[in-house]
């Protein structure tokens, strides 16, 4: 899936990320892991175009009620490298 419209620019002072795609956990969760599709290159620059929102209240439109998401670690050939 593609979801676009909510930040069409870099500044995240100006992110909707209510207007996004919301996902349920059904718990408690403050690391997401993201598989993103890449589907050209260059990399790893193209498998880092998206932004996360954590919150704990998704029907908010108060950006101050949600946290974003700092990328910590990017896995070129997945979580361990194929033999």
């Amino acid at each position: 899936m593609q979801n676009t419209g909510t930040n069409t620019g870099t500044t995240t002072a100006l992110a909707k990320p209510w207007l996004g795609t919301i996902w349920n956990l059904g718990s408690q969760a403050n690391q997401p892991v993201v598989f993103p599709n890449v589907d050209h290159s260059p990399l790893p620059q193209e498998a880092a175009e998206y932004t996360v929102y954590l919150t704990n209240t998704p029907g908010s439109t108060n950006l101050a009620d949600w946290n974003l998401a700092l990328l910590d670690q990017v896995y070129l050939q997945g979580f361990e490298p194929d033999n």
